[in-house]
């Protein structure tokens, strides 16, 4: 299974394909939120073999968490539904063959990286019914323009924000969608998922300022096309926009901070070369090469800041812009403004594929 999936990524470069994460997943009863595989009869489905293996373990510590403790081939015939419903069954790992093919399978890394979301926004306990509308939500998303597709990634680790697992675009949110036009990326959609079922529109973004013909094909206003397609693929969820501005201001501080940080590290280099100087010994060329490089980086850095800094009036107007959604009252959500969206569900559902 964890070879064919990784193959069928090798084959999708540019993100992880919606039909990909369409498999089902069911909602459990409120008791059983934080152990949803309470509704199954795990025993039952495990391989007889692989449960006969590992058996003697569990009979010495009898008691559902120990079943983490079985390896692949007991869990097997469980399949996607039933290892995603034990995995969040359990406070602690599971066993490394089972870690290992969940770390190949994009399935599960994407669920892991929903409860990641959904944590870093606001609730340590996550509730299996959360985690399956989102999963609902991901594989129901279509950006429904004619010519175009929209495949999704993530974030490395428990970042918020920072390079995507797929490509090395910059990504404002856990997640991403990663806008497609003739098998080129030409749009970013960032968002995060949030507790209490919210959507965080935090980025939409064309890959380049010049040569974007593809927009003459994509609806009018992007951002009320954006909130469409969101608030059509979760339903359950209310959508909230990033405050430009302070999105604007949060990358220029990050800027701020990774300058300041190489400044520290180029004052240290610097003391390094003067105490080899004063003693007379041979430069290091590691250093040498390591300084010129963080002064490159500088500079670049630099001028992004200034950019930003510049952009900050434009970057309002453009997330302000939702169309015939009404943006509502302002939201602090993990100290990042947004706005709360009043969706307009009246047009919900018109497939620009036919328009265009």
């Amino acid at each position: 299974m964890s070879d064919q999936t990784t193959d069928h990524l090798e084959r999708h470069p540019g993100g992880i394909p919606v039909e990909m994460l369409r498999d089902a997943l069911p909602y459990v009863r409120s008791e059983n939120q934080q152990c949803p595989m309470n509704e199954i009869d795990v025993l039952s489905l495990m391989c007889d073999e692989g449960f006969d293996r590992h058996h003697d373990e569990c009979e010495r510590s009898p008691g559902i968490v120990e079943m983490r403790r079985y390896h692949l081939d007991a869990l097997a015939p469980l399949g996607f539904r039933g290892i995603s419903m034990m995995r969040s069954s359990f406070p602690t790992t599971m066993s490394g063959s089972v870690e290992r093919m969940m770390e190949n399978d994009p399935r599960y890394v994407v669920m892991d990286r929903i409860r990641t979301s959904i944590s870093w926004w606001g609730c340590s306990l996550v509730p299996w019914n959360e985690l399956v509308d989102g999963w609902r939500g991901l594989g129901a998303f279509d950006i429904a323009a004619e010519g175009f597709e929209a495949r999704l990634t993530h974030t490395y680790g428990c970042r918020e924000n920072g390079p995507s697992e797929h490509g090395a675009t910059w990504i404002d949110g856990h997640f991403a969608w990663l806008v497609h036009h003739r098998d080129r990326h030409v749009m970013t959609i960032g968002f995060s998922i949030s507790n209490d079922r919210r959507i965080l529109i935090q980025q939409i973004q064309a890959t380049s300022t010049h040569g974007n013909r593809w927009m003459y094909r994509f609806p009018r206003n992007r951002l009320e096309h954006v909130v469409d397609r969101f608030a059509e693929a979760f339903p359950h969820h209310e959508i909230l926009m990033v405050d430009g501005r302070a999105l604007g201001s949060r990358i220029a501080q990050d800027y701020e901070r990774i300058v300041r940080d190489n400044d520290v590290l180029i004052e240290k280099i610097e003391r390094r070369m003067e105490r080899r100087r004063t003693r007379r010994e041979a430069p290091c060329a590691y250093d040498s090469r390591h300084l010129a490089s963080l002064r490159r980086e500088q500079r670049t850095l630099r001028s992004r800041h200034s950019s930003v800094i510049e952009d900050l009036p434009r970057l309002d107007r453009l997330y302000s812009d939702t169309g015939r959604h009404r943006r509502m009252e302002r939201c602090v959500v993990n100290h990042l403004d947004h706005f709360r969206i009043d969706v307009d569900r009246r047009e919900q559902g018109i497939d620009h594929r036919i328009a265009a």
